[in-house]
């Protein structure tokens, strides 16, 4: 019997189009579960049954295809990953130490409205993508 998370990702890959199946379905879960956003090798480290790197790579990109996951640039030399279905945020990474925490409420509708405004040829923004760099307290103490 499934559990209702389970139950929740295979309506989630069913609705966009993809198979079910056990890979697709670790995989997500995992960064579901996932605190912060994390980087295929992160899955590949983590899952608790073995599944080829190639496969990890492979699901990853149809997850991020299908609006399922997105990427988050992290400037640390490899693409990073979070669950989409999450509120809309954006993080602030120090550059130290590389915690990472969530910024909510960021009230970017402003901001696009002004975007928009100085811009000759466009008329939408579909998506944006912001991160904020600097250092936490812990690090920023030990300078």
């Amino acid at each position: 019997m499934k559990s209702d998370q389970e139950n929740q990702l295979y309506s989630l890959l069913r609705k966009a189009g993809m198979k079910a199946t056990p890979g697709h379905l670790t995989i997500l879960s995992f960064i579901q579960k996932s605190k912060k956003p994390i980087s295929s090798q992160d899955i590949i480290n983590g899952i608790d049954r073995h599944l080829d790197p190639a496969t990890v790579y492979r699901c990853v990109t149809k997850l991020k295809e299908n609006g399922i996951i997105r990427q988050i640039d992290l400037r640390q030399n490899n693409a990073h990953y979070e669950f989409f279905d999450m509120a809309h945020h954006h993080h602030i990474i120090c550059t130290g130490c590389g915690r990472i925490e969530d910024i909510e409420d960021c009230n970017l509708e402003t901001v696009h409205q002004q975007i928009l405004g100085q811009t000759k040829g466009f008329t939408q923004i579909k998506h944006h993508s912001l991160e904020f760099y600097g250092l936490c307290k812990k690090c920023n103490s030990k300078n």
